[in-house]
């Protein structure tokens, strides 16, 4: 991400009105196909249904299939735990 340096206060109220209210980050940098594979996995929990679950259940239920994976790569907490829910004003 860029830094964004000097933020007047006009300018940072006009930049967080569009940001979601909620939304699913990392708290570091990932690049790699297992944080692919959560993304993928996680967006089908998310839309899977009549409507979009709640993020927070989503995340939670992302989160579990990875710690219950077979592939014990993935249930390395490392792969699913820089995942989290932001929550804005």
């Amino acid at each position: 991400m860029k830094h964004l340096g000097a933020v007047t206060d006009a300018t940072a109220s006009n930049w967080a009105a569009r940001l979601p209210a909620r939304a699913v980050e990392t708290i570091r940098p990932l690049g790699n196909r297992s944080a692919r594979e959560f993304m993928a996995r996680f967006y089908r929990n998310w839309l899977n249904g009549p409507k979009p679950k709640d993020l927070a259940v989503a995340l939670r239920e992302t989160q579990l299939s990875f710690i219950q994976d077979e592939n014990e790569s993935l249930r390395d907490s490392r792969v699913w735990a820089p995942f989290v829910l932001v929550e804005g004003p």
